[in-house]
């Protein structure tokens, strides 16, 4: 389906693809338009035909309507001919009947299980009955027809279950939950012939009624209504979806990558052809689509930075020199800082690197897909409120395709999204083929969990970067949330504000190893929104331990020293010791020297708990000079006669708590 803008037909929709019953097809994929009464929307619908061997499409036929027409026809039905220019004219090759109806919106999710028994099927002479029993759920509309809106996969057997199903409530029934679903069994005859064994009614509202019992649908022969068999429907559960906002405000945070191709069919960034070439007015296309994107995605990240990589390309930067084709390698020349800070960092980067890069080839994307999927598994292993999207410019070749396609279905599981851009005026019919929406089989024949990648040719919104962000990135929401559902991730309360009751059972267990206590702290912290990328900034007081003794240490030295912590002086020789035991010391400025110390260590990080080799948690309060803050005191065992930190987490429980319950 495509819409009219500025007198252009852009895609914005396509169905499945339909490869049973070619000569009627009924396209279960719905599109969601948004309606405008004061603008006049012109639509055109394509049929197109597809060839599996070389991944090429052919139209066939098409029509063009305004959205106003669909929704006026009686009953919301329109039918239109479709025609193919021919010598004589127009030849009439069918029918395309389109139906409309007003969306109810709800984010909700059912989750139900359908199971079949004692099924009837038709005799016939002279010939075994196969099994090959898929249903059917269609959905009713205004005019009393139905619109079929899920096929099940073929089970070979007569008492046949099937998979597992998620449904949006409202592709379901369209936010009511009283409305009448028709459930079909049929059994495949042949490739493109069934056999209908029987139907049945059923709403919503009956499924969840049932509680916790199966409920049964009577199968009835649609011919001469007589019972054909049972469907049990069980395992319903309704899920109140999450939206993407919920999650934002929750504290999600992006990690960002972006990928830049470097190969020579790029051409040579010193002439005015270059899609490199800096002498472009108003910026090359490579310039121009990371403006589009990052202005809207660095409002997502938290640190305002994006880790920039090459491929394609030799590297000479000063540290990073090559004689050799890269696939991945740092933009800034440094693989310990590859990250530009905000969207000048990026553009400044990006134009320096061309003085340091040499174009080469082949052109392989599997590399900087690798890199992103590392930092979306730390994120995974760590529990951390992230999710990654990786940003790929690319002018249209790929020599490692099927790589990239395997490393694409491989992060299915992770925190991650990729979104490709194709500029100049290649061929990206392969490109299009990683996009998600037609499905992606890796050389095992897996397919992909979900769809994670975004395709754009930037030449079709050069001349408007608002529609190409909104092109772009209007898939990242759904990704976010489908992801989040799938590992059972729920947005949580951005508080920051530790449990007062804190359970310390698991970390106290003395046959727990190091590793798994880590990890609890780890896990702890995190769901509490007490650690982020930034370390620990909703923590009132810092309050850390070290093992050791000063006793070696001049008097007169320990007095100035003591005189730097009352000041919440930064002095990296000072130690922890000397700060903890300093009774004297206002517990501010002990708040102000431990919090400087542990950020110039550099402990305070999104990965602190890795540092600590042995834990032991003790709950305790004590007043501070203050009188407003209460403590939690954590502290440290001995290792090996080894010096080891860690950094504990306090806070104004009682205060903090009121203010946020009042907003």
């Amino acid at each position: 389906m495509f819409i009219q803008r500025d007198g252009i037909y852009e895609q914005i929709a396509r169905t499945e693809k339909q490869t049973k019953n070619l000569a009627n097809p009924n396209f279960k994929k719905s599109f969601h338009i948004e309606y405008f009464f004061s603008i006049n929307q012109n639509l055109k619908f394509v049929i197109k035909t597809s060839d599996p061997h070389n991944f090429s499409e052919k139209s066939i036929a098409e029509i063009e309507t305004t959205l106003s027409v669909i929704l006026n026809a009686p009953d919301s039905t329109n039918i239109f001919d479709l025609t193919r220019a021919s010598n004589k004219g127009f030849d009439l090759l069918g029918k395309l009947i389109i139906r409309s109806e007003k969306i109810v919106y709800t984010a909700n999710l059912l989750k139900v299980t359908f199971k079949a028994s004692d099924l009837k099927f038709p005799k016939k002479l002279f010939a075994k009955t196969s099994y090959n029993l898929t249903i059917r759920l269609f959905r009713p509309l205004v005019d009393g027809s139905f619109s079929l809106i899920y096929e099940s996969e073929i089970r070979k057997t007569v008492s046949p279950r099937w998979s597992d199903l998620e449904f949006a409530v409202q592709t379901f029934c369209n936010g009511d939950l009283d409305k009448r679903i028709k459930l079909q069994v049929l059994n495949h005859v042949s490739f493109s012939v069934f056999e209908i064994i029987g139907e049945g009614f059923f709403t919503v509202n009956n499924l969840l009624s049932a509680g916790d019992l199966d409920y049964e649908i009577s199968l009835m022969n649609p011919k001469d209504n007589k019972p054909t068999g049972l469907m049990t429907i069980d395992h319903v559960t309704l899920i109140e979806k999450p939206h993407f906002l919920d999650y934002i405000r929750s504290g999600l945070h992006f990690n960002l990558l972006l990928g830049i191709d470097y190969t020579s069919s790029n051409g040579d960034p010193w002439t005015l052809e270059s899609l490199h070439s800096l002498k472009t007015e108003g910026g090359n296309e490579y310039q121009r689509a990371i403006r589009g994107v990052f202005d809207v995605l660095l409002n997502y990240s938290h640190t305002k930075k994006v880790d920039m990589y090459g491929f394609g390309g030799i590297p000479q930067f000063p540290e990073c020199k090559s004689a050799l084709t890269h696939h991945c390698f740092p933009l800034t020349g440094n693989f310990n800082e590859p990250h530009a800070l905000g969207l000048e960092g990026i553009m400044q980067i990006y134009k320096d690197s061309l003085k340091f890069v040499r174009l080469a080839s082949p052109s392989y994307l599997e590399p900087v897909i690798q890199q992103a999927r590392k930092v979306a598994k730390k994120t995974k292993k760590y529990h951390l409120n992230e999710y990654t999207v990786l940003l790929i410019l690319t002018d249209g070749k790929c020599h490692d395709m099927q790589d990239t396609i395997n490393a694409i279905i491989s992060s299915t599981s992770l925190p991650l999204s990729v979104i490709i851009i194709g500029v100049g005026d290649g061929d990206f019919k392969k490109m299009e083929i990683l996009d998600g929406d037609k499905g992606l089989l890796n050389h095992d024949g897996k397919k992909a969990a979900r769809d994670m990648v975004q395709f754009v040719n930037f030449r079709k919104f050069q001349n408007n970067p608002d529609l190409l962000a909104k092109y772009v990135l209007e898939e990242i929401p759904e990704q976010v949330v489908e992801f989040m559902l799938a590992r059972g991730i729920m947005p949580r309360m951005k508080s920051g504000i530790p449990d007062e009751h804190f359970d310390e059972t698991l970390i106290e267990d003395d046959d727990l190893c190091t590793e798994q206590k880590n990890e609890s702290l780890y896990k702890w912290n995190t769901q509490h929104g007490a650690v982020d990328v930034h370390g620990f900034p909703a923590l009132d007081l810092f309050k850390m331990a070290s093992v050791g003794s000063n006793s070696q240490r001049d008097p007169q030295e320990s007095e100035d020293r003591k005189d730097l912590i009352h000041k919440g002086w930064r002095d990296p020789t000072i130690s922890l010791c000397e700060i903890q035991e300093d009774e004297d010391c206002y517990v501010n400025n002990k708040n102000e020297s431990l919090s400087r110390f542990s950020t110039y260590h550099e402990l305070a990080n999104n990965l602190a708990f890795k540092k600590l080799d042995n834990v032991k948690i003790g709950h305790g309060s004590s007043k501070s000079h203050r009188g407003d803050l209460l403590s939690a005191e954590r502290s440290i065992s001995p290792n090996n006669g080894n010096n080891h930190l860690l950094t504990g987490s306090m806070s104004r429980f009682s205060q903090s708590r009121s203010l946020y319950s009042s907003k």
